[in-house]
């Protein structure tokens, strides 16, 4: 399960500080959180009521291999059989 924290770890990055050196700061966690709300929606994601976090639901995972199987075969096309 993951949650907003981890997504905001994830999605973090590098503050410049102008003349100052450089230190690391979070990911943006608004749009984490609407991001994860709106996969909710869609009944993508569900809450994991023991650990707190988000888990991916059987359509969610279904979803991603399709689309998974679908990217795979554009890049690795399979050669045709005479």
């Amino acid at each position: 399960p993951v949650g907003v924290g981890a997504f905001t770890n994830l999605y973090s990055g590098r503050k410049r500080n102008g003349t100052a050196p450089s230190h690391f700061c979070r990911g943006n966690s608004s749009v984490a959180r609407k991001v994860l709300q709106s996969l909710e929606g869609m009944k993508l994601v569900e809450k994991d009521t023991a650990t707190g976090g988000r888990k991916l639901t059987p359509q969610g995972r279904k979803d991603l291999d399709r689309i998974a199987a679908q990217v795979n075969e554009k890049l690795n096309p399979r050669p045709k059989k005479e």
